[in-house]
């Protein structure tokens, strides 16, 4: 099977989510339905961009 390549100016992205409660520093438990979640993504591939400033395997967010 042929790997996905994105067209024109795009870039693929696997997107993951982070899960699970946080502690602060000062031991405060913040569980995950408190808080906003930020998304972050890997780079997976990146289109016929000039000069991207990324690269596949860079996190993103």
């Amino acid at each position: 099977m042929k790997e996905l390549q994105p067209l024109n100016e795009n870039v693929l992205l696997d997107i993951t989510e982070e899960k699970g409660e946080q502690k602060t520093a000062s031991g405060i438990i913040i569980p995950d339905t408190a808080k906003e979640k930020p998304q972050f993504a890997k780079v997976v591939a990146i289109g016929n961009i000039e000069n991207p400033g990324i690269s596949g395997g860079d996190t993103v967010f």
